[in-house]
């Protein structure tokens, strides 16, 4: 059938719990080009609040939610999902406690393996033999929609992973915490370090990677669901490790809010379904690259690029560095989509330039934002590329 979303195919019927905590274990997939909707088969058992996570052979693994019975019965279940619309295939289970199964969060790192960070356990999931193996203590709890937000990936660098914020229990009344780990994932025995600590508490807030290789924390709230909103963007310097305050929102983001990078190099702040909140009203923050001088323009760049691939992008100024962000798939403070790739370039010129897209699982298949920046850190409006 037709709805507003795209076409349904393969409709089938099943008895849904509503609102009630209890997962279901329907799959769908949807193709943008066709804005189609596919009823794919079901997953074993049901999942509310799982996540999702893009591996580097393109397939997808769900991990967490609660399942079939209310919300204290976890799905333990791994599961892999096809781009070709088959019947998922359960490769695994991990156990997870009290609400470490609502949308906890998993990485996958270059070499292949899936890191999941979840309240207060962490896991080592290799897909090639689908082993789980303990990973490091975590210096702090955080409990119910933390931040995990993969730091940009550098030529030759390593695979950081910065935790902060979130509840220390799982407990919707709790305050949140000032808390920021990083990890260093590409060490043979990775630790948490403690890093600078957030200005204030935060929860329900939403981190988004910019083209400059900052990040900005956008939204959140200290207690409960909406209680003691933090209006205020910080920017946080990935080098230095430090929070700079930047503009304020005019409506409280907290629970059910999302925040997104846009091509033009802007982010876009919405939700929060709470009353007095956000809701279906929209923000824009302009981050300061924006007013560095004037923008490049993109006159020439390629569509797609196979990962190993050497690609050229033509400009109408002198430009230094290319990008490619994955655009943002964000729920409930999850942004497990999230990747920014700086590419190493050869040395730009007043054309164009020339990078090469690592043929690692650094850049795991699909669309990025491409973007490149002028020798003042002022990023072009990005053009689309298909890494395959």
């Amino acid at each position: 059938r037709h709805t507003r979303y795209g076409t349904v195919t393969g409709v089938q019927t099943c008895a849904l719990p509503i609102w009630s905590g209890e997962g279901i274990p329907v799959v769908l997939t949807f193709d943008p080009m066709s804005e189609t909707w596919t009823v794919a088969p079901p997953m074993r058992h049901g999942r509310w609040y799982p996540s999702i996570v893009q591996l580097a052979d393109g397939t997808s693994l769900v991990i967490g939610g609660h399942a079939e019975g209310g919300r204290n019965i976890a799905n333990p279940d791994l599961e892999l999902i096809r781009p070709d619309g088959s019947a998922p295939s359960l490769v695994g289970t991990i156990k997870m406690g009290a609400g470490e199964d609502v949308y906890p969060a998993a990485y996958q790192l270059p070499d292949g393996r899936v890191f999941s960070f979840a309240g207060k356990q962490t896991n080592w999931i290799d897909p090639t033999t689908w082993r789980i193996s303990n990973g490091p203590v975590v210096l702090a709890r955080e409990y119910l929609y933390p931040n995990g937000t993969l730091l940009p990936f550098t030529p030759g660098g390593h695979a950081l992973l910065l935790m902060t914020g979130g509840r220390p229990s799982p407990s919707t009344l709790a305050d949140a915490t000032v808390v920021s780990n990083r990890i260093d994932l590409s060490v043979p025995s990775p630790v948490f370090r403690a890093m600078t600590p957030l200005p204030q508490p935060r929860t329900n807030s939403n981190t988004v990677l910019l083209p400059d290789g900052s990040m900005a924390l956008v939204g959140g709230n200290i207690t409960g669901a909406f209680g003691t909103p933090t209006l205020q963007t910080l920017l946080y310097d990935v080098a230095a490790d430090t929070w700079k305050p930047a503009a304020s929102q005019t409506m409280r983001r907290a629970y059910h809010s999302t925040a997104l990078l846009l091509p033009d190099g802007r982010v876009l702040s919405g939700g929060d379904n709470g009353v007095g909140g956000g809701n279906s009203t929209l923000e824009f923050y302009s981050p300061p690259y924006l007013f560095r001088g004037p923008r490049p323009t993109v006159t020439r760049a390629p569509s797609s690029a196979a990962r190993g691939a050497t690609i050229t992008a033509a400009t109408d100024v002198h430009v230094g560095r290319a990008v490619l962000i994955a655009p943002g798939a964000v729920t409930h403070a999850s942004n497990l989509h999230q990747r920014e790739i700086q590419l190493a370039t050869t040395s730009g010129s007043t054309s164009g330039l020339t990078a090469v897209v690592p043929a690692d699982g650094t850049t795991p298949p699909g669309i990025y934002m491409l973007f490149v920046l002028s020798d003042a850190g002022v990023p072009a409006v990005a053009t689309w590329i298909t890494i395959t």
